[in-house]
């Protein structure tokens, strides 16, 4: 489906315009001002929808403003009643009336239609995604899985990494064997303090023994003096001296002696230590299990992320390009492996203008803007493409007056056509 025949009548610049395509190139020129890019605009703005429609769309001092698309099959008009109130009518060739106008327009235009060239200036990634639209290639979930596994395994490979270096201070842990009963150990150490409690007593015991003594004797020289008087006294006496001396001599020849605790002092830092070699052995065990479970965890995302790189890149290979040479890389596309940013214009324009092509839908046509801009050899390649694919082109071109081969607009009017 083609465009044959175009009425345009008060829309921005345009008083009134009535084309007829020649053949599938047809070039809309004129001088700036003067209505060229109304008059495509005008197509864009009849088919595309409000999105399209500027803000003021009627041209300045007429009320109200009216667009025909003869698309042979179809014909579309869009026609305002004031500057703000625009309405859309989609009918067959025959009269019939189409309901949902702009729906099944949207099925019929495609999408890059209004200019394909839009492709080459695009930013890198949307330019990708927009190929990856043309051709099928949906790798979004493939991708939003990669970017969660990619988060797990960068995660998974710091906590791996962290608990390894944690795990090195066991490198220096020596191993105590138990060589020594605990429970024997603690009865000694037990009758050893009791042992050392009598013998303190004792000591004590014998010290005041050995006072008390010295004052008997001292108390005795006195009675001496004075034994006659105090002899009852000195008897009781006597009876309290040997009665002393017997308990100090028991004291005496008691068994008891000193023992230095710090005997088992050395035995007792060994059973400490062990008990706390112990408690860092039951640590590092628990300690290689999660060790263990993060570097099994850290083998699966690196897994999972090589299975989906992999996925990708085998959904990405099987997509049927536009263009032979095309192809997908990480942020942008490359046509015969070079960066699309690094091909020639003649290059952009080829491949831009096949994807325009590949986007369209029942209607083959594509509105480019700015022609001026390309050069013989472009123009000669957008018009190749054109014919070997049947596409209708609208080229707008800046022109000081009638061309051959351009529609040339001048004042909002058709000022003569040149074939």
């Amino acid at each position: 489906m083609k465009i044959t025949g175009l009425h345009v009548e008060n829309i921005k610049r345009v008083k009134l315009v009535d084309i007829k395509p020649l053949g599938n190139v047809t070039i809309i020129s004129g001088k700036n001002g003067n209505g060229k890019s109304s008059t495509l605009d005008a197509i864009a703005m009849a088919l595309g929808g409000a999105d399209l429609v500027p803000s003021v769309p009627v041209r300045i001092g007429e009320t109200k403003a009216k667009i025909v698309v003869d698309m042979g099959e179809y014909i579309v008009t869009r026609w305002w009643t004031s500057p703000e109130s625009n309405y859309l009518k989609l009918e067959t060739k025959d009269g019939d009336r189409i309901q949902n106008a702009q729906t099944r327009l949207d099925k019929i235009i495609g999408d890059l239609s209004f200019d394909p060239l839009e492709f080459s200036t695009m930013e890198p990634k949307k330019r990708l995604d927009v190929l990856k639209k043309i051709t099928g290639v949906d790798s979004s979930e493939i991708d939003r899985n990669f970017a969660v596994a990619y988060e797990k395994r960068r995660d998974a490979n710091k906590h791996r990494d962290t608990l390894a270096s944690i795990f090195k201070k066991y490198d220096s842990l020596c191993f105590i064997d138990k060589t020594i009963d605990e429970k024997e150990l603690d009865e000694k150490m037990e009758k050893t303090k009791q042992n050392n409690a009598q013998f303190s007593e004792a000591k004590r015991l014998l010290v005041a023994g050995e006072l008390k003594e010295s004052q008997i004797s001292l108390r005795i020289k006195e009675i001496n003096s004075r034994i006659q008087i105090l002899d009852a006294e000195k008897k009781d006496l006597d009876a309290q001296m040997a009665q002393t001396s017997a308990s100090l001599l028991k004291i005496k020849e008691s068994p008891l002696v000193h023992i230095d605790e710090s005997f088992y002092a050395q035995d007792l830092k060994m059973v400490f230590e062990w008990r706390a070699n112990q408690k860092e052995l039951a640590q590092k065990k628990l300690d290689l299990v999660e060790l263990d479970a993060a570097v099994f965890l850290a083998k699966n995302t690196d897994d999972l992320c090589a299975q989906l790189k992999d996925k990708r890149e085998r959904l990405i290979s099987s997509a049927k390009m536009p263009v032979a040479g095309l192809k997908f890389s990480d942020n942008d596309i490359t046509y015969n492996e070079v960066p699309f940013s690094q091909l020639s214009t003649s290059e952009q324009i080829k491949v831009s203008f096949s994807i325009s092509i590949a986007m369209n839908g029942t209607l083959k046509l594509a509105i480019i803007k700015n022609g001026s801009l390309l050069d013989s050899d472009a123009l000669a390649e957008i018009e190749k493409i054109a014919n070997e694919n049947d596409t209708q082109v609208f080229i707008e071109m800046v022109a000081s007056g009638p061309e051959s081969g351009c529609i040339y607009i001048q004042d909002g009017e058709v000022l003569e056509t040149v074939k």
